[in-house]
């Protein structure tokens, strides 16, 4: 949508390259890029970047996969897009699905958080990443609320840990992590 201060104009897909009406969510990446998660139906979801007046559509013929529905999006370290999927409208209890993505535009890299041993933490809600390129994601288990992978390990919240519900997660500009909760909010000093 734009404003030309009298007049606004929305882009849907009638006017524009826009392949749904339905975005979940937009991100701006260190190249001033524009990230679109859409998620109109089921199974076909798609991330749309927009460089200008150039519009590139990533389906599943460029992800790899087969989107089930977009959850949000953010922008790590190192200008890639990190997706979470999101799994509530199905009926299918199948941790083994994608929960979150990694794509440069080029490869796209499945990333579900897991423990020691290799087993789902749990359903993904949302995540963002910090300066150091961790990617924080709140998780939808009865013991885990939120992990953080380091790139290598996921790590997660013991289960006597105060968070419950976790539906926010954002970093400021001291690399602080806030938590939006059911219980409040919660800022972890790094």
């Amino acid at each position: 949508m734009t404003f030309d201060g009298t007049k606004w104009k929305s882009y849907t897909p009638e006017n524009s390259l826009l392949p749904a009406n339905s975005v979940k969510d937009i991100v701006v990446d260190n190249n001033n890029n524009v990230w679109l998660a859409m998620s109109e139906i089921v199974n076909n979801a798609c991330l749309v970047k927009i460089n200008n007046e150039e519009w590139t559509i990533y389906d599943d013929s460029a992800l790899g996969f087969r989107p089930y529905y977009f959850g949000n999006i953010a922008i790590g370290r190192n200008n890639n897009l990190i997706a979470s999927l999101d799994y509530m409208l199905s009926s299918m209890w199948d941790i083994t699905r994608p929960n979150i993505i990694q794509f440069d535009g080029y490869k796209c890299t499945i990333n579900n958080p897991v423990d020691e041993y290799g087993n789902s933490l749990g359903y993904v809600g949302v995540v963002n990443t910090d300066s150091e390129g961790n990617i924080w994601a709140s998780i939808e288990s009865n013991e885990v609320e939120l992990a953080v992978f380091n790139g290598e390990k996921w790590y997660n919240n013991e289960p006597d840990c105060p968070f419950e519900d976790v539906f926010a997660i954002e970093t400021d500009l001291q690399d602080r992590i806030w938590v939006g909760t059911g219980t409040g909010i919660y800022i972890i000093e790094k």
